[in-house]
């Protein structure tokens, strides 16, 4: 549930139930705090744990997923520009944690904050007098809490490269076309096999994985918007056929799109 967006400034705060997502990067910090269930989160790579009561922090533009374990995890995100809390804009931009999470008494006390920022979501829902601002304030105030207790904080590689972020970003504007290793790499000048080390490497699943869930999560998508035939979904999001899309959409969810349809329409 979105709490609060501000697309002008592009923060926002939400309250997830489930926070299962594909590996996807952006500019924006992502903040949360869990407050039921378990769940994982693979940054860069590497994996991390997390319980009821464990904060964590995304650092703008590193590869990320999650993968939700037991007990339907339920957690507060906030998402935010590092403008939006320019005091540690700067560290944001040049350092990385030797891991995101924040356990114990550490992370219950992020936890209150995440409280506090709720109690301004009306205020800024009805555009009151400093009703965004004071959320940018909440944002700042969590991250002063937040960075002291990252587990060492280290410069950036001085080489840190930017082909995933490329790599990444086209697949996700494209998975509607055809897409192959032999395409990105005339497109982006990576050999194949590079690319093909990437996605195994740091994203963890292979290419052709990667595209077939980009696509069903698109159909996902259109199927709990309404209006449209599961053929034109199937062609909507990238699958060469209705067959191919039936396949698929089972290999990735354990369901028919029509079983998964009607379950959305039950609730």
């Amino acid at each position: 549930m979105l709490l609060y967006e501000d697309k002008k400034n592009s923060i926002s705060l939400s309250l997830r139930t489930g926070l299962s997502f594909l590996p996807h990067l952006h500019s924006h910090i992502e903040a949360g705090y869990l407050l039921s269930g378990s769940t994982s989160v693979t940054v860069d790579g590497r994996e991390y744990s997390l319980s009821a009561g464990d904060a964590f922090v995304i650092f703008p533009n590193r590869v990320h997923s999650y993968e939700d374990g037991g007990g339907n995890p339920c957690c507060w995100l906030l998402m935010c520009s590092p403008d939006d809390v320019s005091p540690f804009a700067e560290t944001f931009k040049r350092f990385l944690p030797d891991s995101p999470v924040v356990t114990g008494a550490d992370g219950r006390a992020l936890g209150a904050l995440f409280e506090l920022a709720e109690g301004r979501v009306p205020a800024a829902e009805e555009g009151l007098p400093l009703g965004t601002e004071c959320l940018r304030a909440y944002a700042s105030a969590l991250t002063a809490e937040l960075l002291p207790r990252l587990s060492g904080l280290r410069p950036l590689p001085p080489s840190d490269p930017d082909a995933m972020r490329r790599i990444l970003l086209y697949c996700d504007l494209h998975y509607r076309d055809e897409l192959s290793l032999d395409l990105l790499s005339e497109e982006l000048g990576y050999s194949k096999y590079y690319i093909s080390h990437v996605f195994s490497d740091h994203v963890k699943i292979g290419f052709a994985r990667y595209v077939r869930a980009l696509r069903v999560n698109a159909a996902k998508r259109l199927i709990r918007n309404g209006g449209m035939s599961m053929t034109d979904v199937a062609c909507e999001s990238g699958f060469s056929s209705i067959r191919t899309f039936n396949r698929q959409f089972m290999q990735e969810t354990g369901i028919s799109p029509s079983r998964y349809a009607l379950l959305r329409r039950r609730k």
